[in-house]
């Protein structure tokens, strides 16, 4: 994953400056590092207080995120930030998801012959929705099927995922 981020420059300004010093990814983010840096955790920096400029508090958050990626924490406080990268990413179409050419002939194929179609991923489903719905072939969210959270548990899922 962190080789994923490097390649996409625009973390820094996605995470900061995109969501602001009082949306919920940033309080995460601060909470997460406050208790890392009492915990001891390798790559917790110490961040200014809130009364601290808002350019001075982003070095010491970015750095503090950077090295969550980097040693690849399953941490809430990351996930929420992550899924905010990806999904400004995804709207602004810097990032596309990369899928082979044979790929959406294959799954159309499938789909056309009866076979269902799932995604199996340990990741998030935001993402995997992301990165389906803004392939370098377009959306491919309509061939798959999703059974594992019932409509009326998803109300902000498309119907075309579930």
């Amino acid at each position: 994953m962190y080789e994923k981020i490097e390649a996409y420059p625009k973390t820094t300004a996605v995470l900061v400056r995109n969501h602001g010093s009082c949306s919920d990814s940033w309080i995460s983010a601060k909470t997460q590092v406050q208790d890392d840096l009492e915990k001891g955790v390798a790559g917790a920096f110490p961040i200014p207080s809130d009364n601290a400029g808002k350019e001075e508090i982003i070095a010491p958050l970015v750095a503090n995120v950077e090295a969550m990626i980097k040693a690849d924490r399953k941490i809430t406080a990351l996930k929420q930030l992550q899924g905010h990268i990806w999904r400004t990413g995804y709207v602004n179409s810097e990032l596309k998801g990369k899928v082979y050419e044979d790929v959406p002939e294959a799954l159309e194929r499938w789909q056309g012959s009866g076979i269902k179609v799932y995604i199996y991923s340990s990741g998030s489903r935001l993402a995997q929705m992301l990165i389906f719905g803004n392939t370098n072939f377009g959306d491919l969210r309509n061939i798959f099927l999703d059974s594992s959270i019932p409509q009326s548990e998803s109300p902000d899922l498309e119907p075309s995922f579930i």
